[in-house]
């Protein structure tokens, strides 16, 4: 492989998860509509500022924030909010104590957060309240007060906040919950011990229930002793801290062990964490194989869910279904292609599987004409065929059933093996829905609001808003998972490059890996280069720009795009390494060990 078919690889592995869920759905910034919303607006704005106007320094402070008819400027952002905060406008200061507090354009200070959230706090500002309560709540530079946050977020629900509103009913469940559990977990209920832990630690980040008490000392032990007694979850994060040596001293042979234990109980996460392992040589010899094996039984999780309850649980009964399946009945037979598929009583054969769903499914058995479609649209144990996946789906549509009608309208949605048609997706996840079909009824509400969104911020993506340029293209281009396949999208490119012009550091992200791949644009070094120096500059801290700064090291290294340039090669792969870039730290021991260590040592060492 030459060295333009490695960075291609690398570029594919390292950016493409830049992957938040729902991303088609976009859902814009928290202040974003106070900024100016017309160009008009925006240049009475500028003039009314210029002459002193609390508002309107905001209004503009907020359109350098969000690039509004302006490029985004951090130093012009700081400047007018903070000229609107001296004049006492509590919505100015509210917004400098949340740039402080989010690190949004400027370097997370909590000391200057509380410090702005104060003042504005004082002019019983509602926003300001709720966030002093997130600082109290979370202990985000201060000591945590438990009854401050409270008090903090009642003010704020008072004026209707419903932020506020749902942060009081968090935190008083929250501490109810851990005050009930703490008897019980210091006398080894696994189950509480789970929750308090998960609470101390933050583990159940979803639902922000971090609890900060003297108790929580004990919260590694109480983890411990969950995982110990066979709790999955418990057994899946005490692995990740001895992986990571948070909180534990690191040992990857104990992380092996826990994981295999949660794994055993169907954790994918920790079949992955396993995977990795395996690939890296961590606590365990490295093994290609093992590590595919693992990468493939974490893939494979969600079958479990939906369709293994169906393959015979007790021996027992796989022994009857195999005498009725031989004898003809339609029900055994697939049954005893779930036992094959799934390896219950039985170890997991392809072929067999395939053997005995496809004798239910000429017997017209609708579950299992669904699931042969349901293997070949995954390419589970068979080679992926969309139209294999279509005919069996299609036959047992015919018979009104729920599972199939879902994965045709899926077929249809994404346009995988036919031309995409939203109506028909739609129909079929109606069809599906009318039985009560949950993964169905959230495929319907998904594909619904994401039509929906993307026609209404059409003429904002043509009017050049970067934003929804950027979130129109993202969904146009697949770069998320919710997808859109519209005549419109022929545009996606051009607005994806706009974006990126106008100072949109994922768009800059992306359209670089896109150049560097010669996806959906013509292969070009150059410009590959110079959209990811634009994003690094922009979010150098971020985990995504630490990738790029290691390709953008890369091509010095390899002369693409640019001359060979070993000096600044390596000034990039030290910048993505600091920040503890694995990929960029072997880069440097490889140059440093090469023909030119002595250069090396010299020139950066020092020695």
């Amino acid at each position: 492989m030459n060295a333009k078919n490695i960075l291609q690889l690398l570029s594919i592995l390292l950016l493409s998860p830049l992957i938040p869920a729902f991303a088609g759905d976009w859902t814009p910034p928290r202040y974003y509509y106070e900024a100016p919303q017309s160009l008009d607006a925006f240049k009475t704005s500028q003039a009314l500022a210029k002459k002193g106007d609390a508002l309107a320094q905001y209004s503009l402070c907020l359109a350098y924030r969000f690039g509004k008819y302006v490029q985004e400027n951090t130093e012009s952002t700081l400047f007018w909010c903070k000229k609107a905060a001296d004049q006492g406008l509590a919505q100015a200061q509210n917004y400098l104590g949340y740039m402080y507090l989010n690190g949004n354009m400027v370097k997370k200070d909590y000391a200057q957060a509380l410090h702005w959230f104060q003042i504005a706090n004082a002019q019983n500002y509602k926003d300001a309240q709720y966030y002093l309560g997130q600082m109290y709540d979370y202990a985000l530079g201060v000591n945590p007060d438990h009854d401050k946050a409270i008090y903090l977020y009642q003010l704020s629900a008072a004026q209707n906040d419903h932020y506020a509103k749902k942060a009081l009913d968090e935190i008083r469940q929250r501490y109810r919950n851990f005050e009930k559990n703490l008897p019980w977990a210091r006398q080894g209920d696994r189950d509480a011990q789970w929750h308090n832990s998960a609470a101390c630690f933050g583990l159940a980040y979803r639902y922000r229930e971090l609890v900060i008490r003297e108790e929580c000392s004990e919260a590694i032990d109480w983890l411990t002793s969950a995982a110990e007694q066979g709790d999955s979850f418990s057994q899946r994060y005490l692995a990740e801290f001895y992986l990571q040596g948070k909180h534990v001293e690191q040992n990857y042979q104990k992380a092996l062990y826990l994981f295999q234990r949660a794994a055993e109980q169907g954790n994918s996460d920790a079949q992955r964490f396993i995977g990795t392992l395996y690939e890296k040589g961590l606590g365990v010899d490295k093994n290609q194989n093992e590590a595919e094996r693992w990468y493939q039984l974490a893939s494979e999780r969600g079958d479990y869910y939906r369709y293994s309850d169906q393959a015979p649980y007790l021996y027992e009964a796989f022994k009857e279904s195999q005498a009725l399946a031989k004898k003809g009945d339609a029900l055994a037979q697939y049954t005893l292609c779930l036992a094959y598929r799934f390896g219950k009583h039985v170890r997991k054969n392809a072929e067999s599987a395939l053997l005995w769903c496809k004798k239910a499914a000429d017997q017209e058995l609708p579950q299992a004409q669904n699931f042969l479609g349901y293997m070949y649209l995954k390419g589970y144990m068979v080679k992926q065929d969309y139209a294999q996946a279509l005919h069996w789906f299609q036959l047992a549509s015919a018979q009104h059933y729920r599972d199939a009608q879902y994965y045709l309208g899926h077929m249809y949605d994404y346009g995988w093996g036919v031309n995409p048609d939203h109506d028909k997706a739609i129909h079929l996840y109606q069809l599906s829905v009318a039985q009560n079909y949950a993964f169905a009824k959230n495929a319907l509400y998904d594909i619904r609001r994401r039509y929906r969104h993307f026609e209404k911020n059409l003429p904002l993506a043509r009017q050049g808003d970067k934003m929804v340029q950027w979130h129109h293209s993202s969904a146009c281009l697949h770069i998320y998972r919710n997808k859109i396949i519209h005549k419109e999208c022929s545009e996606a490119i051009n607005w994806l490059t706009s974006a990126a012009e106008q100072g949109h550091w994922l768009s800059q992200l992306h359209l670089a890996q896109f150049y560097l791949q010669g996806k959906h644009v013509e292969q070009n070094y150059q410009k590959a280069l110079y959209f990811f120096q634009r994003a690094v500059v922009q979010e150098p801290g971020d985990s995504r720009s630490l990738d790029a700064q290691y390709l953008i090291g890369t091509l010095y290294e390899k002369g693409l795009g640019t001359d060979k340039n070993l000096g600044e090669a390596i000034r990039w792969y030290q910048l993505a390494a600091k920040r503890g870039h694995p990929e960029a730290s072997r880069a440097l021991k490889r140059i440093h060990q090469g023909p030119l260590r002595k250069w090396f040592s010299k020139t950066f060492l020092g020695h």
